[in-house]
């Protein structure tokens, strides 16, 4: 008898304690999965050039699939309109240029969390002719009379139209090629003006060059004559969201998404 209560006392104990540690198993993966399902939502705005339109989208889904939590509301356009923009209150968690100058001007206001600022990609200028046409060798081949509107991006505004007037200055042509400009409100305008047919050349960045079936370099602008293209990204101080914007923020310099720029022709900082 007394052997049997020993065996019987063995066997409760194993089977309480069995049951002990399966609901505490359970307990813990409750616990874990509570604390996923409680991450808070957060939809990021972030205000974007608009030369950034294909590749930031990509590199969204790519950080989303990480961070299912996140979701992101872009507006694009030219980096001078959105500067604007946020001067007058837009909303807006992030805001990426493809200029020093525009995000220079909201600095000095005051309205982005300092020390957020970095540098992210760089790009280049390039001149584009609608596909079926043959290049140029010379810029001052756009003097002639198979150039009749050549598009550029308004200088005031859009930073590939800013670069492009500083490349045609320094190489003294702009002046004499001025009356056949057409003004794009982006850089994304003046592609579609040489997509459709609607301006014989135009100058983009490489990157959007690079987007369009429709439309082939038509002049390769020397790396000399190159101006310095950074595009710089920051925390807007209005966030309502800034760590989670920080946190996107510093993947923007991550490798994996470094690749997905590199990949849309985009280039390391100057």
């Amino acid at each position: 008898m007394k052997k049997r209560n020993i065996l019987s006392f063995i066997m409760a104990s194993v089977l309480m304690a069995t049951t002990l540690a399966s609901c505490s198993s359970g307990n813990n993966n409750t616990s874990s999965a509570s604390s996923a399902s409680s991450e808070k939502a957060v939809t990021l705005t972030v205000s974007a050039a608009a030369s950034l339109t294909d590749v930031l989208k990509d590199v969204e889904n790519t950080y989303k699939k990480t961070h299912t939590n996140v979701s992101f509301t872009n507006t694009f356009g030219a980096s001078g309109t959105l500067q604007q923009q946020i001067q007058n209150g837009a909303d807006a968690d992030i805001f990426f240029s493809a200029a020093e100058s525009n995000m220079d001007t909201l600095d000095k206001a005051g309205l982005l969390v300092s020390d957020t600022r970095k540098d992210i990609v760089g790009n280049t200028i390039e001149f584009i002719i609608p596909k079926d046409q043959p290049p140029i060798t010379s810029l001052s081949e756009l003097n002639s009379s198979r150039f009749k509107q050549i598009a550029i991006g308004d200088p005031a505004s859009v930073p590939a139209g800013k670069y492009a007037k500083q490349v045609l200055t320094e190489q003294k042509i702009y002046d004499s090629i001025s009356s056949k400009l057409v003004q794009g409100t982006d850089v994304r305008s003046v592609l579609n003006y040489v997509e459709t047919g609607n301006a014989e050349g135009g100058f983009v960045f490489a990157t959007d060059a690079k987007s369009s079936n429709k439309v082939k370099s038509g002049f390769s602008i020397p790396a000399s004559w190159q101006p310095k293209i950074n595009y710089p990204a920051a925390v807007v101080k209005a966030s309502k969201s800034p760590d989670a914007s920080k946190s996107f923020l510093s993947y923007l310099s991550a490798s994996d998404a470094q690749k997905i720029f590199e990949k849309y022709g985009f280039t390391k900082t100057k």
